[in-house]
C-alpha cells in the first residue's frame, strides 16, 4: 500500500505554499524529496547572497557600521566579526593543567576558556598578571565584514 505524505512549506513573504510529496516507505522517494529541498535551499542561498551584495554595493558605505533603517522594522548593517586565537603555551603556563583539561577550555572553544578565566577572576583565584599575560597572547584576525538584517526592538 503506497501512502504518501504531503509536507508543506509556506513562504511567509508571498503566502505561496511549496509542497513536497513523499512516500515515507520508499527510500528513493525520501531521497528525491531531500534533493528537491536542498536545491531550493541552494537557490535561496544564492538569491540571499545576491540581495546582500546589492545592499552592500548600492546602499551601505564601505567601513561604515551605522545601521540603515528600513520601514519594515529591520536595520541593514555591516557586521565585523573576528576570530581570537590564544597562545596555548601561555595559557598552559598561567592556568592549572587539570582544570583546563576538565573544563575542555583549550580543546573545545575560546568561549570555554574565557568563561573559565572570568570565573577564576571573580573568585580571586587567577592573579591579575596571569590574566593579563593570557589576554596579551591573544591574536585577533578580522574577518571580512558582512551584511545582516537586524530586527528593531
Amino acid at each position: 500500500m503506497a501512502e504518501t505524505l504531503n509536507l508543506e512549506i509556506v513562504n511567509k513573504f508571498t503566502g505561496e505554499t511549496f509542497t513536497v510529496e513523499v512516500d515515507p516507505y520508499r527510500l528513493d522517494s525520501l531521497v528525491g524529496a531531500l534533493l528537491q529541498v536542498q536545491e531550493q535551499r541552494k537557490a535561496l542561498d544564492s538569491l540571499e547572497a545576491d540581495l546582500k551584495k546589492i545592499l552592500e554595493t548600492d546602499h551601505l558605505e564601505q567601513n561604515d557600521y551605522r545601521p540603515l533603517a528600513s520601514s519594515l522594522g529591520y536595520d541593514v548593517k555591516y557586521i565585523q566579526s573576528a576570530t581570537k586565537t590564544y597562545d596555548q603555551t601561555v595559557v598552559w603556563n598561567h592556568l592549572d593543567h587539570d582544570m583546563l583539561l576538565s573544563s575542555g577550555a583549550l580543546s573545545v572553544s575560546n568561549a570555554k576558556l574565557e568563561k573559565l578565566m572570568a570565573e577564576l577572576v571573580r573568585k580571586n583565584e587567577l592573579a591579575t598578571e596571569d590574566s593579563k599575560a593570557i589576554m596579551d597572547s591573544v591574536k585577533t584576525n578580522q574577518r571580512k565584514p558582512y551584511v545582516k538584517l537586524e530586527k528593531v526592538s
